[in-house]
C-alpha cells in the first residue's frame, strides 16, 4: 500500500463549498483524492503530482499532505508514476439542496399566483396566505382600505405579489402617517447621533411584528432583536450589563442648595435647632424619617418625585430669614449699590465731590418727579418695560414726601401704625437706626426681589446696550449684594446662588434658574417610582421606605461645590451614594422580575401621534 493509501479513508484534504460537485473516488472507494476535481468538473486525481524539472531530471512535486515525495519518482519523460483511472465527480450536498429550494421557489410562486386570481379559488386560496389577525388598534384604522393600506402591492395582480417578493417593500411610509418621530424618523432611536451609527437606518418592522392577534401588544419586542444594531448581545442583565456611573442618578448640580445630611442629622435632629425660636419642632421630627414629608410622592410617580412647595416644608423654618433680609433701595446721605447703579457712580467714586452733588441733586428731584426721574434711569438698562415690578407697590407719594424730608435734611416718619405697614416698600428709620427707602419681602418667591435679579444677571454677560458700553464694576457690585449669602435681600442666595449663576446646557443661557433644575433626563431610559415604592416596601424594609435604594452618604462634600465662585458641572457631588446595578439586580434576574432590555429601555424619542382635522367642504 502505498503513502497516499494511509490516509485516512473518510476525510478530505480540501474544502471547495463553492464548487457544485465534489470527488467520485470517495462514494466508489470511500477514499477521496486529495486535491479534488478540476474548477472544470474534471477528476483531478489521475496522477498524484506533476513533477518538476530540475537541469535534465524530473523530481517528485507530491506535497507532504499527500504524501510526500514518492519513492519511485517520475518517469524519464516527466510524467508521474502513479496512474490511477478517472473518476466522475458527483454533485454536493449544497448544489442539491440549492436545486431543491429553486423548486420549491418555483411551487411556491405558482401556487401564489394561482392563489391570488381574484375569485380562481374562492376563500381557500385566502386562506392559504392570510398571515393571521392584526391587533385591534391596527384592525380598526385598516378596515376601510384593508390590506392595502400598509402592504403597496396588496390589490394588485397576481404577479406583483410575485414582483414584491424580489423588491424592497418599505411599510414604514405608511406607518409614518399616522405616528410622529423625531428627526431622523428612520435612523438609530430617531436621534442624531455624531457617529458612523448615524448613518444607518431602520424599518419599523424591524422591531413591531403584526398579525399575532387582537390583543398583541406591538410594543413588546424580542430579546435578542437589540442585539440587531449593538454588537454587545446581553442576554442577562445580572452578568452582562455594564455597572452603572459613579455618579448615578445625581450628575447634574442642584440648582436650589439643599444639603440633606445636615437637615436630617442635625437641624431635624438635635434639640439646639429643633427647639431653636422660629423652628416647626414637629415637622423635624417627622422630616428626619419620612422622605414623603417634603417629597410628593405620588402612586402613579414617574421617574422625578419633586419637592413640595416652600410654604408646606420649608416656611416653618426660613419664612422669618426672607423677611429679616431688607432690600434698601436708597439712602439720604449715601450711596447704595442701586443709586450707584442708576446714577453710574463706581463705590471708589462715591467719596468725590462730584458724586456726592450728583447724589444730592438726585434725592432732590425724588422730591419732585419720582416716577419720571427713576424710569429715565432704567431706560440705560433697557428696563423701562419692567418698572411695574421693580417698583411694585410703590407709591410716587411715599418717594416725594421722603425726599423731600431728606432734602432739607431732617428725618422722615411714617404717619400711620408701623402696625399697619409691615411689608412692602417702606421709608424712614430701619431696623439698624438709618434712615433709607426700602422693600420688605413677606413670602418667598417675592416678585420685586426676583425682578431686579432678572434685570440685572443677565447684563454680566453684555459688553453694551444700544452701542453705549456698561460699566461691568457698578453692575458687579449690584449683583454682588443680591447675591451675598449672609446679607443679601430676602435671603434669595442662601439657597438659589446656584441656579441663578450656574451656565448650564440644560437651562437657557444667562437666564437665572429659580426653581429645581429637576432629573437628569435620559432619553433612552424609563423608570417610574411608584410600582418600585409599592413593591419594595413590602419585599424588603417597609420602615426604611426611599432608604432602601437612595442611602446618604455622609462623607461626602456636599458644600463644596456651592461655595465654589467658579464651579463647574462635574466637580458635583451628591447628599447620596451612588445607586450600584446590585441593587437592581436583587429583584431584575433569572427566577423573579423580568430583565428584558425594554424594561428599563426605550428604543425612540418623543413618540407620538399625528392630528389630522378634516375640514369639510362649504
Amino acid at each position: 500500500m502505498s503513502d497516499h493509501d494511509n490516509f485516512a479513508a473518510d476525510k478530505s484534504n480540501y474544502e471547495r463549498p463553492a464548487l457544485k460537485i465534489r470527488c467520485g473516488r470517495n462514494a466508489l472507494w470511500r477514499r477521496p483524492c486529495w486535491q479534488g476535481p478540476n474548477a472544470s468538473g474534471a477528476c483531478g486525481g489521475q496522477v498524484d503530482c506533476t513533477p518538476i524539472q530540475r537541469g535534465d531530471r524530473y523530481h517528485c512535486s507530491r506535497p507532504l499532505r499527500a504524501g510526500g515525495v514518492c519513492e519511485a519518482g517520475p518517469l524519464p519523460n516527466g510524467k508521474c508514476v502513479i496512474q490511477r483511472p478517472a473518476c466522475v465527480p458527483i454533485a454536493t450536498i449544497r448544489h442539491l439542496r440549492n436545486q431543491i429550494s429553486l423548486i420549491v421557489g418555483i411551487f411556491v410562486i405558482a401556487a401564489l399566483c394561482i392563489f391570488s386570481l381574484p375569485g380562481a379559488v374562492g376563500n381557500f386560496g385566502t386562506a392559504l396566505i392570510d398571515p393571521g389577525e392584526l391587533s385591534s388598534i391596527h384592525a380598526g384604522y385598516t378596515q376601510a382600505e384593508g390590506c392595502g393600506a400598509c402592504h403597496s402591492g396588496h390589490d394588485n395582480s397576481g404577479f406583483s405579489w410575485v414582483a414584491a417578493a424580489f423588491l424592497k417593500n418599505e411599510m414604514s411610509e405608511n406607518c409614518l402617517a399616522c405616528h410622529t418621530l423625531n428627526e431622523p424618523q428612520l435612523g438609530p432611536h430617531n436621534f442624531p447621533f455624531r457617529h458612523e451609527f448615524s448613518t444607518q437606518t431602520a424599518s419599523c418592522i424591524d422591531c413591531h411584528k403584526e398579525h399575532k392577534g387582537k390583543m398583541a401588544n406591538l410594543t413588546n419586542v424580542a430579546q435578542g432583536t437589540c442585539g440587531n444594531c449593538h454588537q454587545n448581545e446581553f442576554t442577562s442583565f445580572v452578568s452582562q450589563h455594564p455597572p452603572f456611573s459613579d455618579k448615578f442618578p445625581s450628575s447634574v448640580p442642584n440648582s436650589i442648595y439643599f444639603n440633606h445630611v445636615k437637615h436630617i442629622n442635625e437641624y431635624f435632629s438635635e434639640p439646639k435647632w429643633t427647639k431653636k425660636k422660629n423652628r416647626d419642632a414637629d415637622f423635624a421630627h417627622k422630616a428626619k424619617s419620612e422622605c414623603t414629608t417634603c417629597h410628593a410622592v405620588q402612586i402613579t410617580a414617574g421617574n422625578e418625585i419633586r419637592p413640595r412647595a416652600f410654604e408646606e416644608i420649608c416656611s416653618g423654618c426660613h419664612l422669618h430669614q426672607i423677611r429679616d433680609r431688607d432690600f434698601i433701595f436708597a439712602m439720604p446721605d449715601t450711596f447704595t449699590p442701586f443709586t450707584g447703579l442708576l446714577l453710574g457712580v463706581t463705590e471708589d467714586e462715591e467719596e468725590e465731590d462730584e458724586a456726592t452733588e450728583l447724589h444730592t441733586e438726585f434725592i432732590e428731584s425724588l422730591a419732585e418727579n419720582a416716577d419720571e426721574i427713576i424710569i429715565n434711569k432704567l431706560e440705560n438698562m433697557t428696563a423701562e418695560q419692567k418698572f411695574i415690578n421693580l417698583f411694585e407697590g410703590l407709591g410716587p407719594l411715599l418717594i416725594r414726601q421722603a425726599a423731600q424730608k431728606w432734602a432739607d435734611g431732617d428725618d422722615f416718619e411714617l404717619d400711620m401704625n408701623s402696625d399697619l405697614k409691615r411689608f412692602g416698600w417702606l421709608a424712614g428709620e430701619d431696623e439698624n437706626g438709618d434712615q433709607s427707602l426700602r422693600y420688605k419681602p413677606a413670602a418667598h418667591a417675592d416678585t420685586v426681589l426676583r425682578s431686579w435679579f432678572d434685570l440685572l444677571l443677565p447684563l454680566r454677560h453684555i459688553e453694551s446696550i444700544d452701542g453705549e458700553e456698561l460699566d461691568t464694576e457698578i453692575i458687579e457690585r449690584a449683583i454682588e449684594l443680591l447675591l451675598d449669602k449672609q446679607e443679601g435681600p430676602g435671603a434669595c442666595a442662601k439657597c438659589h446662588v446656584a441656579g441663578l449663576t450656574d451656565q448650564m446646557e440644560t437651562a437657557q443661557l444667562h437666564s437665572p434658574v429659580w426653581g429645581y433644575r429637576g432629573h437628569v433626563k435620559r432619553l433612552f431610559t424609563k423608570y417610574t417610582h411608584g410600582p418600585h415604592i409599592n413593591l419594595i416596601g413590602r419585599t424588603r424594609s417597609p420602615d426604611k421606605d426611599c432608604g432602601n435604594c437612595h442611602h446618604l452618604d455622609t462623607q461626602s462634600d456636599y458644600a463644596k461645590y456651592f461655595d465654589n465662585v467658579n464651579r463647574l458641572p462635574q466637580d458635583f457631588v451628591s447628599n447620596f451614594s451612588s445607586i450600584s446595578k446590585d441593587t437592581c439586580v436583587e429583584c431584575h434576574r433569572k427566577g423573579k422580575v423580568r430583565d428584558l432590555c425594554t424594561t428599563c429601555h426605550q428604543y425612540h424619542v418623543s413618540l407620538g401621534n399625528k392630528q389630522v382635522f378634516r375640514v369639510q367642504d362649504e
